[in-house]
């Protein structure tokens, strides 16, 4: 679930568990249209590349500003890393987490957050 940068539209993406059949399942995302807010921005966190059971990753908003939404996206995680938080803390920091499945994966992954914040 990724924000575009300027924030017109929204990428959502997804794989099938490991193990699991395709068929019968999707991805939805439903975006909500409104007056921009001053000073309007996404933000980002950006993991690095590894191949650890768990990440989890917080990023918050410039000062004065606070979170109207946030989202994540795991690179290369090919069905065997999830989706585990993606939530707003404080009013102004967005946290996102994710972790191997039950048997791991030996690959290496990373986590990316992302936030929108105005004031």
């Amino acid at each position: 679930m990724v924000p575009s940068f300027d924030l017109t539209s929204v990428t959502v993406r997804a794989v099938a568990v490991q193990g699991t059949s395709p068929a019968g399942w999707s991805a939805t995302s439903i975006a909500v249209c409104a007056n921009a807010p001053a000073g309007l921005e996404r933000v980002a966190v950006t993991g690095t590349s590894a191949s650890d059971p768990s990440d989890t990753h917080l990023k918050a908003c410039p000062a004065g500003k606070g979170l109207y939404s946030a989202g994540a996206d795991i690179i290369a995680g090919n069905g065997q890393v999830l989706s585990s938080a993606i939530n707003i803390t404080g009013g102004n920091t967005v946290r996102v987490r994710a972790d191997e499945d039950a048997d791991g994966f030996a690959g290496s992954w990373s986590l990316n957050g992302y936030g929108i914040c105005g004031s």
